[in-house]
Order: C-alpha cells, then sequence, then structure tokens
C-alpha cells in the first residue's frame, strides 16, 4: 500500500510540472526594440506575447522624411576591427563582419552600413577589399565616417576568398577609434519587413525612411496681377485658393491646367504646376460688318476684321484652296465664285464683277464668342459684302526720276510717267500742289516741266515730285543745285527766293483698327491555457492485511 501511494505522489508531481511548464510557455512574453534610426519613437520597446503577429506597430517620426515601415535586421555581424600604421603607405581602421559573410563577401545585392569615429584624425575616404568607394555612399564629418553601400556591383575578394574588409583610410596613424555601428545586411536595408512576422524571441527593428520632396503649384489668375505659388508635397494634394480672382466684365469659371481641362483639386502632385484662371466674357459683344470695295494693304486692315476674315475661313464660308500662281492667293465663296485675292506684297484685291450680293454673313455660337473673346475681341457676328473691284494702276516715272536741276537753267526740270494725261488730278512737289501757271504739262503718257520760275526757287538739295491720278499716283526723286560762279568773279550769288507754302491737296487716310494681343488591424491571438489536477485518496480499511 505504502508503495502504491508513492507511486500517486509521483504522479501528482510530474502532472503539476508539465502544467506550470505549458503555462509558463502560453505566457512567454518578448520584446521588441524599436530603432527610429535618425527620427522619434514612443515607446521605444514593447512587449507581446509570443507567437504574436506583429501588426499595429508605432509610427516614428523625422522631419523631412516620411516613414515607409519598420524592417528586421537580417545581417552578417561584426567580427573583429582592428588598424594599421601603415598599409600599403596609407594608416587605415579595418571592419571585418561575421564569419558567414566571409566566403564571397560582399556581393551583388548586400548592403553594408558603418559609422566610426577616429580620435585623433581624420578620415579621407574608404575601400572595401582595396577597391575605392564613391564618395557619393559616405558621409565625414570631422572626425566621424558614416554611411550605406547598396552593393549594384560585386567587391568580391580576388586575394583571398575566405577574407572580406571595409577600410576607412585616414590621414595620420590611428591612436583610437569608436566603431558606432557596422552590419553587413544580407539583403538591401528594408527588404524584410516587421509588420506580418511572428514573435519567437526578442529583436530590434528599425524604422525606414524616404526623403520628402517638394513641387511648386504657380496659381495664374490671368487679370494681369502676380501668380502666386504654393509649395506642395509629393504625392499631396494642393488646396483650392480660399477666394476666386476677378477680372472686370469677366466671370470666373474655373483653374484650368491647359486650354480645355477643368484642374481636379482631389488629385496628387507629381510635378511643379501651372494653373490658370479661366474667365467667360460678360460685357457686350458687336457685330463686325465690312464692305471690300477697293484694293487695300492686308497690314491697313482692322486686326478684328482681319481676325473675322480668319474665323471665316475657319468655319470654311470663306475658302482658300489653291495658290493660283506663284505670287496671288484666291480666296473663294462656298459656291467656289472668286471674291478677293491676295498678292505677294499684301495687296487685297476684290475680284472683278462682284455686286452688293456677294456677302458672307455668320453668327458666333455662345462657345466661340468666349473663344473670340479669350484673344481680346468681342464680336457675335461678321458681315462682309463685295462689290466689284478695280485694280489700281502700276503707276511709275519713265524720265526725269533722279536727276539734278541747276539754279539759273534756261529750262525747267522734265518729268514723264506712264499715267494717261486725262487722269492727271494734281502735281505735289515735296507734298505742296504746283500750280497749273508754274508747269507745263504735255500728252504722250504724262509729261510735266516745272517753269525756271518756279525751280530757282527751290532750296538747294533733294526733292520729290508726285502725279497724282484718279486712281493712283507715282513718285520720283530729283535735285536742285547751286550754278557755279564764273572764272574770277567773287560776287556772292543771292540767296534764293523761299517760296511760299501752297495748300496741299486733300487726302483721304485709311482708318485703322486695334491689333489683336488665354490627393492590422489585425488581431492578437491569445493563448489560454487552464491545466486542473484532481487527486483523490481512499481511507484504508482499519486492521492488519498483508499485501
Amino acid at each position: 500500500m505504502k508503495k502504491l501511494l508513492s507511486l500517486c505522489i509521483v504522479l501528482v508531481i510530474l502532472i503539476l510540472a508539465l502544467g506550470i511548464q505549458n503555462a509558463d510557455a502560453a505566457t512567454a512574453m518578448y520584446t521588441v526594440h524599436f530603432n527610429p534610426n535618425g527620427g522619434e519613437v514612443t515607446p521605444t520597446e514593447k512587449q507581446y506575447p509570443a507567437e504574436t503577429v506583429l501588426s499595429d506597430l508605432p509610427t516614428p517620426t523625422r522631419d523631412g522624411y516620411n516613414f515607409t515601415g519598420w524592417y528586421l535586421e537580417d545581417y552578417y555581424p561584426l567580427n573583429y576591427n582592428e588598424s594599421f600604421d601603415d598599409y600599403y603607405g596609407q594608416p587605415v581602421v579595418r571592419l571585418t563582419p561575421g564569419t558567414e559573410a566571409i566566403n564571397g563577401l560582399l556581393r551583388t545585392g548586400e548592403t553594408i552600413v558603418f559609422d566610426v569615429t577616429i580620435d585623433n584624425t581624420v578620415p579621407i575616404f574608404v575601400d572595401i577589399n582595396d577597391k575605392r568607394v564613391d564618395s557619393s555612399n559616405y558621409t565625414i564629418i570631422g572626425n566621424r565616417i558614416f554611411g550605406k553601400i547598396e552593393f549594384t556591383n560585386s567587391y568580391y575578394n580576388s586575394y583571398n576568398s575566405n577574407y572580406g574588409f571595409l577600410d576607412i583610410d585616414c590621414q595620420e596613424t590611428v591612436t583610437g577609434y569608436t566603431v558606432h555601428d557596422f552590419k553587413v545586411y544580407k539583403g538591401v536595408v528594408g527588404s524584410n519587413p516587421a509588420t506580418g512576422s511572428t514573435l519567437t524571441s526578442d529583436i530590434n527593428v528599425y524604422a525606414q525612411w524616404e526623403e520628402k520632396t517638394y513641387h511648386i503649384v504657380t496659381f495664374n489668375p490671368n487679370n494681369g496681377n502676380r501668380p502666386t505659388d504654393v509649395t506642395v508635397e509629393h504625392n499631396q494634394t494642393v488646396a483650392r485658393p480660399a477666394e476666386n480672382p476677378k477680372k472686370d466684365n469677366y466671370d470666373f469659371v474655373g483653374w484650368y491646367y491647359n486650354t480645355d481641362n477643368e484642374y481636379d483639386f482631389t488629385q496628387p502632385v507629381s510635378d511643379n504646376l501651372i494653373l490658370r484662371a479661366k474667365y467667360n466674357y460678360s460685357g457686350a459683344f458687336h457685330s463686325i460688318e465690312a464692305q471690300m470695295t477697293e484694293p487695300t494693304s492686308v497690314k491697313d486692315l482692322p486686326s478684328e476684321l482681319e481676325l473675322g476674315i480668319e474665323f471665316l475661313m475657319y468655319k470654311e464660308l470663306l475658302l482658300h484652296p489653291t495658290l493660283s500662281d506663284a505670287t496671288v492667293e484666291e480666296y473663294l465663296s462656298p459656291a467656289g465664285k472668286l471674291l478677293f485675292t491676295i498678292d505677294s506684297n499684301g495687296m487685297l484685291t476684290p475680284a472683278e464683277g462682284l455686286t452688293e450680293d456677294d456677302t458672307i454673313s455668320y453668327t458666333l455660337t455662345e462657345e466661340e464668342k468666349q473663344m473670340v473673346a479669350e484673344d481680346g475681341y468681342y464680336f457675335d457676328s461678321i458681315t462682309i459684302s463685295f462689290v466689284e473691284g478695280t485694280v489700281k494702276p502700276n503707276y511709275s516715272f519713265t524720265e526725269g526720276n533722279g536727276q539734278t536741276y541747276t539754279i539759273g537753267s534756261s529750262s525747267g526740270p522734265k518729268f514723264k510717267a506712264n499715267g494717261d494725261l486725262s487722269k492727271l488730278q494734281g502735281v505735289l512737289v515735296d507734298k505742296k500742289s504746283v500750280s497749273d501757271s508754274d508747269m507745263k504739262k504735255e500728252s504722250g503718257s504724262t509729261i510735266v516741266t516745272l517753269n525756271t520760275s518756279y525751280a530757282d526757287k527751290l532750296a538747294v538739295g533733294d526733292h520729290t515730285i508726285t502725279f497724282v491720278y484718279d486712281d493712283g499716283e507715282c513718285t520720283a526723286n530729283f535735285k536742285v543745285a547751286q550754278a557755279a560762279a564764273p572764272a574770277g568773279d567773287s560776287t556772292p550769288q543771292p540767296a534764293p527766293e523761299v517760296q511760299q507754302p501752297v495748300a496741299a491737296a486733300p487726302t483721304y487716310t485709311p482708318s485703322t483698327g486695334d491689333k489683336i494681343t488665354t490627393c492590422y488591424t489585425t488581431l492578437i491571438i491569445a493563448i489560454l491555457c487552464l491545466i486542473s489536477s484532481v487527486f483523490y485518496e481512499k481511507d484504508l480499511r482499519r486492521g492488519k492485511h498483508s499485501l
């Protein structure tokens, strides 16, 4: 009986011990240490039950950076470090990673992180396996050097495949140094996220960051006021201005990033951007009415009429299909009737045989009116009529142009032009009318000889003479010279009498117009373990009994 009792007691003890062990396993806690990697985080560590799937981790902050996540360490630790007074003529501090990494050290896809302070001198550059590292991969501030190198090509040690190192070359012999950090990661830093991993031991997690970038959004009010620039973080939205811009006689429509597309302020900004205010004209419109009656230089057309003609061409009410020859462009009605031509000199000439019935009219739509108003013109209809046109003759001087008349000559200066004498309306010298009594006119085209009494009174120098016909004119140049004094005669010549101005013939000047100027939670699994133990001891019967 005593043996049975002893066996039961041992069994109870074993059951209780197993229960306690299971209870301890069920309530095991592990610590996650949060390394903000240049930022700030609260808390810096936190305990979680064993087998927890990590989620809902704290969010760190860092000025000028965006947090991209917590990542696990996965690296070869530091094996040993030493310094050399003279390594190939240069004092160095050498760092070597753990034995796991030595075989083929520092291969493509791996990352090395280091941070070292030299006590007495300054670091000047870095070698890996005697291969110089580009200075863009590290920073030197006084005696401290730190950096991160993501290997896109191998720094394999061709001399000894079981040995690899990073050398910090210094300016003077090193008397001491401190290694703040040195790790060779098995992959690019930030390749093994902590979120979603299962916790089986105490771990360190590291914050990863992405430097913030910014863009400029320019708001152009399009009303003569200065544009406004707004700085926006990359992939963030820009706020719509609190107040809409104003423009006299216009209603604000919206902010547009090109002529036809209004900007969507819910979209994230990924590049510099210019937004331009768009308006609808709310002022008065008027009609363009013009009659083409005679040859006119295109440059003399009012700018609004010129735009109107271009608009009729745009609507295919005025056709310009071909070049009839090398110098003349033809413009036709929709029915194919010639309305006018424009030559190489820009002269617009209505076609012959046109009447007032040859009229083109068009009324603009509301959209077209606003389109024209964006260019600074405010017409809502166009009417152009044509009448029979007459081409101006090409009058010119055939004789006398460029001649020199000498004061005191026996006959006056003579000029001949190719116009008919019957069409001659007058003669101008220096744009002043010449009376019939001061000249002689002859037919045979047009021949005009100025009387000597008139010519002698002209000032010495350059002059012009113009023949004015009823359908055109032409101009020539001539000079008046002082007569030479006779030999031995020092008597000064009398100054010529000053010709009295004669009223110029009235002229007609065609009117001209203005010119044109548009944005884990996962649940934690809790393990509940309940262990219960029941022991029952039965009373022995009274008396002696043998076993």
